[in-house]
Formats: structure tokens, C-alpha cells, sequence
């Protein structure tokens, strides 16, 4: 299932740069070539996450809200328990009741990311 973009929602809440910004990056994923080189699975949200009481994604819910960068330790991928700059753009379940992603860019590898929240510790 697909949601339409509502650009002028998005306007109102973003500065134009910063739109511009989060559309190049949504735009020119490397994440959906890579899935589709090595067969991996493509993770397609379906419902964006906007309050939780857990504090891992209250903190990446306040860090989009103010566009900043966290530091976190993530426990996944190819250097499980690094420390990463992370500024996350969107949270999102791929269905409901499951794992909650974020996505945004991480500065340790220099492009943009999806991580899974039960797998982050704060820093």
C-alpha cells in the first residue's frame, strides 16, 4: 500500500531546503539497488509511528521534530555495537504490531539508512 505524498502537509512543517533535502533523499535510495542486486527483502512502511512511550523512539521522534542528529549504538549490520551519528527522517512499522524502523542518514557510512529501533541503545 502506497500513500500519496501531501506536499503541502510536509510544507508547512519543514523549511524548503530541508524538504528538499529529505525528497533527494528518498529519491535516490541505494538501499532499493542493493535490494534488488542481492534479493534482499525491500521494507515498505505501512503505518508511520508518531508517539510511543518508549524512550528510544520518543528520542528519534523529538530528534526529527527538531531535525537533529542523535548519537547511537547499534546493534546490527556489518559492526554491531558502533557508535553512530544518526539523523532520522522517518518512523515507521512495516505492519502492525511489528518492529519499528527508522529511517535517515548515518554518518558513519556516509549515506542514507533503515534501522531497526529494537536493536538501538542510546548513547
Amino acid at each position: 500500500m502506497s500513500y500519496p505524498l501531501r506536499q503541502g502537509a510536509i510544507m508547512k512543517s519543514l523549511s524548503r531546503r530541508r524538504f528538499a533535502t529529505l525528497l533527494a533523499a528518498f529519491a535516490g535510495l541505494p538501499a532499493a539497488a542493493r535490494c534488488a542486486e542481492t534479493g534482499a527483502r525491500k521494507i515498505a512502511p505501512v503505518s508511520p509511528v508518531r508517539r510511543s512511550d518508549d524512550p528510544v523512539v520518543s528520542t528519534f521522534l523529538r530528534a526529527i521534530t527538531d531535525e537533529e542528529t542523535i548519537a547511537i549504538y547499534y546493534h546490527g549490520g556489518t559492526n554491531p555495537g558502533a557508535l553512530r551519528r544518526f539523523r532520522p527522517i522517518s518512523i515507521y512499522r512495516v505492519e502492525d504490531g511489528a518492529a519499528i524502523y527508522a529511517h535517515g542518514y548515518c554518518q558513519l557510512r556516509g549515506e542514507p539508512r533503515t534501522l531497526r529501533l529494537d536493536k538501538i541503545r542510546l548513547a
